[in-house]
């Protein structure tokens, strides 16, 4: 692909020009970002009906080739495409992967209408829509729904049984991950009776083998978390400390592809798409 070539792409794909085909696919480390995206795709929307077989997304990028993940920022600076309008807000915690995902690619798929029947809305009840219409652009309805889930958490034993079972969706090789990034989307109390509260709570969790490299690898610089997501900066530090707590307590493969490779980026970032949808290349 030609440099114009591949500028001209980037900048369709950036400014959600579904007219034009795309060789990208829109990824987020942010996995509160990913929830409002797929229950936005269940509304109507400048003239696209709703969807109603959303699935999310996960991918562990270490079982791809590194030069087809791409971070979002990075690409804008790059091919100069910064004055598309509202590129900073919507590349925030954003990754690109060129070319097709594949079975062997690492990935799990799993039905957003799964996630609901095992409590989804309870868990987080303001996902619900309010309306058939789409009411909320994404950044606007991720930050309204980062603040309110930003109230102090009280933590009580039993209280991760039911985010237990969204993160068991994924099957045994991400539930631990996606179990930890369920309970890690809302603010809790950081107190050390919560936190060992918390942690025997999750004590029996199947952890990754390569749990302290996938913490690190979850910021881009050490100590900086990435984009500044409370939810990913929460996930990397009950991460740290669930490994700190039980460090033998591992299961024998991690990634979907059975590799025993650690997550990178908050596991290459997490994502949703509607199957044979043209439209959801994007995280949009």
């Amino acid at each position: 692909m030609t440099w114009p070539a591949a500028r001209l792409m980037l900048q369709k794909h950036l400014e959600w020009d579904y007219g034009y085909p795309s060789e990208f696919s829109s990824w987020s480390v942010s996995l509160l970002w990913v929830l409002v995206h797929a229950v936005r795709k269940t509304t109507v929307h400048l003239g696209h009906a709703a969807n109603t077989d959303i699935k999310v997304y996960v991918l562990d990028t270490l079982t791809i080739d590194a030069i087809r993940v791409h971070r979002t920022r990075n690409l804008v600076n790059l091919f100069r495409l910064r004055s598309i309008s509202n590129v900073d807000r919507y590349s925030q915690g954003e990754y690109l992967v060129h070319g097709r995902i594949q079975d062997v690619d690492g990935f799990r798929a799993v039905g957003l209408n799964r996630l609901i029947t095992v409590g989804l809305y309870e868990r987080f009840p303001g996902l619900t829509p309010q309306s058939a219409e789409r009411e909320y652009k994404l950044y606007c309805r991720s930050q309204e729904l980062r603040c309110t889930y930003s109230k102090t958490w009280v933590v009580s034993p039993g209280l991760t049984s039911n985010y237990r079972q969204l993160g068991s969706c994924f099957g045994r090789s991400w539930e631990a991950f996606m179990t930890l990034a369920f309970v890690s989307i809302r603010q809790r109390e950081t107190g050390t009776a919560a936190i060992d509260i918390l942690l025997a709570d999750l004590y029996d969790l199947p952890l990754p083998p390569d749990t302290e490299t996938a913490e690190r690898t979850i910021f881009v610089q050490p100590g900086q978390p990435d984009d500044g997501f409370v939810d990913t900066n929460q996930l990397a530090r009950l991460l740290r400390l669930l490994r700190q707590s039980c460090p033998l307590h591992t299961t024998d493969t991690w990634s979907g592809s059975g590799d025993m490779s650690a997550l990178t980026e908050l596991t290459g970032g997490l994502t949703c798409t509607g199957v044979s949808d043209d439209h959801d290349r994007r995280l949009g």
